[in-house]
């Protein structure tokens, strides 16, 4: 049970991980904006942003890469848990400065979206979820994914995956028509009065 249960967060994360580096590649501009808005000395010198997504981009591919594999799964967890929390500190930073973009977390879907409580929530689940793996990893045998792959797991999988992210849609949808009801008026009011 607990090595099915691991093999399911596995799958989540690696997918999660990969999506969010591959997303970062699509939409370099934005992430480096992000990064600039985060990183001073990125804003003054753009080599060093560009040298931070290259790096961001590394760490989820090799997180990512990690899950799969399975090789070293307690540090490969321990080390996504750790790089959530951190991700979930910037975005709390953003939102604190009143970022008016969104966090590009996973490309250009999100580019639209005002940082949120529903993006750190995200990332606590995800963090979450890397702790678990963590605890997991350690009762049971590391193997690659591929190893354990029969039909049963990978469809289960497949639906936890799959419903993680249509009610992450889900939230995300409400919380931005939530938040454009509360900024349409001021919108409205400030052309009434030019």
């Amino acid at each position: 049970m607990q090595a099915d249960l691991l093999f399911v967060l596995r799958c989540c994360l690696a997918i999660t991980f990969l999506g969010a580096a591959g997303g970062k590649l699509r939409n370099r501009r934005g992430i480096v904006a992000v990064i600039e808005e985060l990183l001073p000395i990125a804003d003054r010198h753009r080599a060093a942003g560009v040298a931070a997504l290259g790096g961001l981009v590394a760490l989820e591919t090799a997180l990512g890469l990690g899950f799969v594999i399975g090789v070293r799964l307690r540090l490969v967890a321990l080390a996504a848990a750790a790089s959530l929390v951190l991700f979930t500190w910037a975005l709390l930073r953003l939102q604190k400065a009143e970022w008016g973009h969104g966090c590009v977390c996973f490309g250009v879907s999100e580019t639209a979206t005002r940082i949120g409580w529903v993006h750190v929530a995200r990332n606590l689940v995800l963090a979450g979820a890397s702790g678990a793996a963590v605890m997991l990893s350690g009762t049971t045998a590391a193997e690659p994914l591929w190893w354990r792959a029969d039909v049963s797991l990978l469809a289960t999988a497949l639906a936890v995956g799959v419903a993680a992210a249509l009610v992450y849609g889900l939230v995300e949808a409400l919380w931005q028509v939530s938040h454009l009801r509360r900024t349409e008026p001021s919108a409205a009011a400030a052309r009434d009065s030019g």
